[in-house]
């Protein structure tokens, strides 16, 4: 995602839903890697994979923190800032 300086109301909106988009798409993402992790620990219990497993357990806890950050920059701050120009440029077009 790329993302430049703008004034324009529906670029903010899209970036805003490609946002979203993202989250959910990570969200899932580590839906199914979970159910592979748990699906392959059932039979495989040498060292290395329960190495892997925990380091894994350890990793994961960050990107339900990684997509509250998200929706918190969605929801605040671009929101906000969508709002604020949306209605600036409905009293610019009636002057």
């Amino acid at each position: 995602m790329q993302l430049t300086v703008s004034n324009d109301p529906e670029a903010i909106h899209s970036y805003r839903q490609q946002i979203v988009g993202a989250i959910e798409k990570l969200e899932g993402q580590l839906k199914k890697t979970e159910s592979a992790v748990n699906t392959v620990a059932q039979g495989w219990k040498d060292n290395q994979f329960q190495q892997f497993q925990q380091n894994f357990d350890e990793d994961k806890a960050r990107i339900p923190e990684l997509c509250n950050v998200l929706r918190h920059y969605d929801e605040h701050i671009l929101y906000d800032l969508e709002q604020k120009l949306n209605n600036y440029l409905d009293v610019n077009m009636h002057l």
